[in-house]
């Protein structure tokens, strides 16, 4: 279980697997959905780790810009 980090750009889970959101989220779903992730994939709990967290945070800036039509 937990996460996996995201390998290259195009290879691994999909920035919305990670936050377990649809693929057209709004940036208000993106952002609720890593906070509540981050309370388990945060190194300092024991269900997370730093792996876990770099890739939640790699997941919440593609999210982002996807919502935010400045990128992928």
């Amino acid at each position: 279980e937990g996460f996996k980090q995201l390998a290259a750009e195009n290879e691994g889970p999909s920035w919305w697997g990670v936050l377990q959101v649809r693929a057209g989220a709004t940036e208000g779903e993106i952002r609720t959905a890593y906070r509540e992730l981050a309370k388990i994939a945060h190194p300092d709990m024991a269900t997370g780790s730093h792996d876990a967290m770099a890739a939640l945070n790699r997941a919440l800036e593609q999210g982002l810009s996807a919502a935010t039509g400045k990128g992928h």
